[in-house]
């Protein structure tokens, strides 16, 4: 087998330079993700239980949230809340009337 000689040079690399001014990599070009599905999921309230109330749970048990009976449901997005609304039947489904979007 025969080796072949390899050429090995120094990169010399300046430091990096956060940008201050130009364009931006995508220009509010909403087109380029517009396809892209996320998953939405709908809060509507919350309970601390103990471990043992937990596994005394069985079907038919009822557990009681926190949420007052027209309180605002909460939309969420990997976990954070993106917008708040209130309960609806559309069809023969559950809906969500968006009331307040948060943008930050």
């Amino acid at each position: 087998m025969t080796q072949k000689s390899v050429s090995v040079e120094g990169v010399e690399l300046s430091p990096f330079e956060e940008a201050r001014e130009g364009r931006s990599l995508v220009e509010n070009k909403l087109d380029l993700v517009g396809d892209v599905k996320v998953r939405l999921a709908v809060e509507l309230g919350e309970i601390d239980l103990t471990v043992n109330d937990l596994f005394s749970l069985k079907e038919n048990s009822l557990v009681g949230l926190d949420a007052p009976i027209n309180s605002d449901l909460k939309l969420m997005m990997n976990g954070k809340c993106v917008a708040i609304g209130s309960l609806m039947v559309v069809g023969d489904n559950f809906g969500i009337q968006i009331t307040k979007v948060f943008t930050k």
